[in-house]
């Protein structure tokens, strides 16, 4: 009996001792990991809403996870044997002592200064939103949310500070690269000279549907008879072979993804926020929000993710794929802005002439 006692404290604590060990790398990783992730959402919702609300928004890092495991244990044994005595008269003693502990180290670093210009005020690449085309992002979904104008041509903005009131052209523009997108007529590539690197939207004729290509360099006011074009970040072109895109930062994809957001209507009749806009048209083209974002005093079963904000709860609905592709592309957004290839300065165009 004292030996079976024995091996079973034995074998506790060498099962301690392998849960602290490799057995903690799958857990931790992936529970980690979600809560990481569901934090970044909930992050996220909450500083559009900051926005929506004039309010300025504060993100906070998680910078590092570091888990520290310790297993301790001791075992005693001892007892008194006397041969020549009645059995009553033996005596063991055993005694065993374990202790666990798992000190999890989490560091948030609050984006300030600088770290916080280029995640929130610089300007996406030109080059790395059309190459996320490349990577199966759908067109008609990235340009109307990431770029200001194209060439000239103007997106519409509900956002106060960029109000425009947008061109049928640029979602003609939407429309026909879409359609070549889908075709397989529309190309990039990166060219480097020295230590530039540009990148090239190139046009095939092959597959591309009937007239698109020709009504494309129209909008864009391209040379009809070159085959590629350099993309450049900018208001304007300087010659027929460029393409100039203006596009957003996070902050103002965030800021226009904000008036979107359904508030409740005291909120609006005590001018805490602007109305919510909503859907409209642009010529024979609709409007629809990017992003629906309700809110409610109780937060249904079906949220993906959600937020309290003012006294009200606000969330987005787990069944509605397109404000999820949204929220997932701004995931890529700050990935973006985070490695671009070069800082982007402001550019300034006056154009000239009839």
């Amino acid at each position: 009996m004292p030996r079976s006692i024995l091996g079973f404290t034995f074998c506790l604590l060498l099962a301690a001792c392998t849960q602290a060990g490799p057995g903690t790398i799958s857990r931790d990783r992936f529970d980690y990991g979600n809560a990481i992730a569901s934090s970044w959402k909930e992050q996220t919702l909450l500083n559009i809403l900051r926005i929506r609300y004039s309010e300025v928004p504060i993100f906070m890092e998680v910078t590092s996870v570091i888990n520290q495991y310790s297993v301790e244990g001791e075992l005693r044994a001892g007892g008194i044997y006397f041969p020549n005595v009645n059995a009553e008269g033996d005596s063991v003693n055993l005694g065993a002592t374990g202790r666990w502990s798992d000190r999890p180290t989490i560091t948030y670093v609050p984006l300030t200064g600088e770290a916080l210009m280029q995640r929130l005020m610089k300007p996406l690449d030109p080059a790395a939103v059309l190459f996320l085309t490349q990577g199966g992002w759908p067109v008609d979904f990235l340009l109307p949310l990431t770029v200001r104008t194209a060439n000239g041509l103007q997106n519409v903005s509900g956002f106060q500070v960029f109000r425009e009131s947008g061109q049928p052209e640029f979602f003609r523009l939407v429309e026909i690269l879409s359609s070549l997108q889908r075709s397989g007529a529309v190309g990039l590539r990166l060219e480097r000279k020295g230590e530039e690197e540009t990148a090239v939207m190139f046009l095939r004729r092959k597959g591309a549907p009937a007239g698109e290509l020709e009504e494309l360099r129209e909008l864009l006011d391209l040379d009809p008879e070159a085959g590629e074009y350099s993309l450049v970040y900018g208001s304007l072109p300087v010659n027929k072979t460029e393409i100039a895109l203006l596009t957003k930062s996070a902050m103002e994809i965030m800021a226009e993804l904000s008036t979107w957001v359904d508030v409740p209507p005291e909120h609006v009749a005590e001018g805490r926020t602007r109305p919510t806009r909503t859907s409209g048209r642009i010529g024979k083209y609709r409007i629809d929000p990017p992003i629906r974002v309700h809110h409610g005093s109780k937060v249904p079963a079906t949220a993906y993710v959600s937020t309290c904000f003012r006294g009200t709860r606000f969330w987005i609905d787990d069944r509605d794929a397109d404000s999820k592709l949204t929220f997932a592309f701004l995931q890529f957004m700050f990935s973006l802005v985070e490695s671009g290839r070069k800082q982007l300065s402001p550019v300034i165009t006056v154009g000239a002439g009839g």
